[in-house]
């Protein structure tokens, strides 16, 4: 398993920033763990927040609101960036948190997500930019 190119740099440079990276998963926490160890992702594990740990997963509002509340901050000062348009961008935005959709240009390899184009339509009519990599949110 490799990360993408512009993933491991993301967390140490939010941190430069004084922002802090969470991680919300519906993947176990243990297998999360160990594809953020493999891949190289520097994110402390109390940063990792899974479905098997909350007990909800996205897109149920709930999950989102708790890593919010989790590190002391309103939802609303929160910018959630995720791969999958229904558990990631449009969960996070009914949550009340800014959504940000990643669609990477190589399409979808595990095939769990079409960026189709009624989907990108429903993006830019909610506001959710949709960017193709991490390295666009942070100079």
């Amino acid at each position: 398993m490799v990360a993408y190119a512009d993933a491991p740099g993301l967390p140490r440079r939010a941190a430069e920033q004084g922002l802090p990276v969470r991680i919300l998963t519906n993947s176990a926490h243990a297998y999360t763990l160990g594809t953020l160890s493999t891949t190289g992702l520097d994110v402390a594990e109390d940063a990792v927040c899974s479905r098997d740990c909350l007990g909800v997963g996205k897109p149920e509002a709930a999950a989102f609101r708790h890593v919010c509340a989790r590190s002391g901050v309103d939802p609303s000062e929160v910018l959630f960036v995720g791969d999958e348009w229904v558990s990631d961008a449009q969960g996070a935005a009914d949550a009340g948190l800014e959504a940000c959709w990643l669609v990477r240009d190589d399409g979808d390899p595990a095939d769990e997500v079409a960026a189709t184009a009624e989907r990108r339509a429903l993006a830019q009519a909610r506001g959710i930019p949709v960017i193709s990599s991490l390295a666009e949110l942070l100079p």
